[in-house]
């Protein structure tokens, strides 16, 4: 790897009790999503995830600088089951649901 790109594997934090808007702030800034989300889809084609693009900006909402830092978020949807061609094909990457990369641009 680089030494402007990681990957992170982790569970999402929510910053409420329903669920819906998660928590992507920093001590030092927070990651904005751009855009709306990529699905994924198998060869049949069937959904079978999302790719999210972030930004992330220094100091607090809505004020805070942009920088050059883009992250990744890739996740599985929920329920769905992998076929056993593309379960070969992701054998290496089973933790994709909760993966993120992270970038300098």
């Amino acid at each position: 790897m680089g030494e402007n790109k990681w990957y992170f594997y982790c569970q999402k934090d929510h910053e409420d009790p329903s669920g819906i808007q998660t928590n992507r702030a920093t001590k030092v800034g927070y990651w904005k999503a751009t855009g709306k989300d990529k699905e994924i889809l198998d060869s049949t084609p069937a959904l079978i995830g999302k790719k999210k693009t972030l930004v992330f900006y220094k100091g607090r909402a809505p004020t805070g600088e942009e920088t050059k830092w883009v992250m990744h978020e890739y996740r599985l949807e929920i329920g769905k089951q992998l076929t056993s061609s593309l379960s070969t094909d992701i054998s290496k990457a089973t933790i994709i649901n909760a993966s993120s990369k992270v970038f300098k641009t």
